[in-house]
């Protein structure tokens, strides 16, 4: 069924067609944009479309993992750059008949990154839609991503260093909106994926909001 998308079916671009059939000039319709975190339902992993899962969850701190408990990307760097990272060196998904599926990363926040993101909005993504889940500390970390403890435990301390550094030497990043340390009890995580979010082009307009034809366009 092809890349899954934050978009519902009822995204047809009609407009964009419809601007078209009257000799509207189309722009960089070959822009498409892939956002790095949409989340994967593991009640249905292979749904097409898929709940977004916003800036603002790495914006207030949170960390991507890999499925050895590792960080593998600044998680504040572009949106092509995260999702092509995730692409490249994260494992596919295991679907439930053993098939294989897209690569995936963990979402991981600690408390203080659920504080900043708004635990009432985290809420619907745990508790109504069942995207995230609650766990412990570093052993009940390490227990839901599969991984041993040991690398949670590095993954973290090294994370912390990075922060009172102020520069994460394996990734380059240098913003820190939250600190994570072996030492935290509270995580929630989610299981994302990059996903086509919007087209980026569409109709010319001018200054105005006027649609251009080709004739005024000058194509």
């Amino acid at each position: 069924c092809g890349v899954p998308t934050t978009n519902g079916s009822f995204a047809t671009g009609d407009g964009i067609r419809f601007g078209k059939d009257i000799g509207a000039t189309l722009v960089d319709m070959d822009k498409v944009q892939l956002h790095p975190t949409a989340f994967i339902d593991p009640k249905d992993p292979g749904a097409h479309t898929k709940y977004l899962g916003p800036e603002a969850l790495r914006g207030s701190g949170g960390i991507l993992l890999d499925q050895q408990g590792r960080r593998f990307v600044n998680e504040l760097d572009l949106r092509s750059v995260v999702s092509k990272r995730i692409l490249d060196h994260c494992e596919a998904y295991k679907m439930p008949d053993g098939t294989e599926y897209r690569p995936w990363s963990w979402c991981v926040l600690n408390n203080e990154s659920q504080e900043k993101f708004g635990k009432p909005m985290l809420s619907f993504y745990r508790d109504q839609v069942g995207l995230f889940e609650a766990v412990e500390g570093t052993k009940g970390l390490a227990e839901l991503i599969g991984c041993p403890e040991e690398n949670i435990i590095e993954t973290l301390k090294e994370y912390a260093s990075a922060v009172d550094q102020m520069i994460c030497q394996k990734t380059g990043k240098v913003v820190f909106p939250s600190r994570f340390c072996e030492t935290d009890t509270s995580f929630i995580l989610g299981r994302i994926t990059p996903c086509i979010h919007y087209c980026m082009g569409g109709l010319e307009i001018s200054s105005v909001g006027e649609v251009l034809t080709q004739a005024k366009s000058g194509a």
